[in-house]
């Protein structure tokens, strides 16, 4: 990457111009299409769109969360559940959407440990997949409307 910046430099605009072009070409080919960090229709940063879409289906729907909220020290979970909604009648209740799911093992592997971990401390929890993001009224709706 040096070399062609000092190639660029050294030579004419010309091909200062084609070298920034085939440059920007090769670091799009290789962004990834999965985990893309996005702004919810409110303005809140979330880590994919999967997430803003969910982020945004709570919100569209009354329900106030917070997001990435850490769990109360004497719960000893060291997991950021995605969303912690609070409920009207004052229940809490959390929400992962594993996007990842299907196409990475460690991400599987990694996700199963903290969906242990949740069970073992008693945390309910809805998990999400991108199926899900179909159709959020019927994967959400049962479980917050307690």
């Amino acid at each position: 990457m040096n070399y062609i910046k000092n190639m660029v430099r050294k030579k004419s605009k010309w091909w200062a111009r084609l070298a920034s072009a085939i440059l920007r070409e090769f670091s799009d080919s290789m962004k990834p299409t999965y985990g893309v960090r996005s702004y919810t229709d409110s303005g809140e940063y979330v880590k994919s769109k999967g997430e803003k879409k969910v982020a945004d289906w709570l919100r569209t729907n009354g329900f106030k969360y917070e997001y990435e909220k850490k769990f109360s020290k004497n719960m000893k979970l060291y997991h950021l559940p995605d969303f912690t909604v609070t409920l009207p009648s004052g229940k809490t209740v959390y929400i992962e959407y594993l996007g990842m799911y299907e196409n990475f093992k460690d991400y599987r592997v990694k996700n199963h440990k903290k969906m242990e971990d949740y069970r073992k401390a008693g945390i309910n929890c809805i998990y999400l997949f991108p199926h899900n993001l179909n159709d959020l009224d019927d994967s959400l709706k049962p479980y917050l409307l307690l």
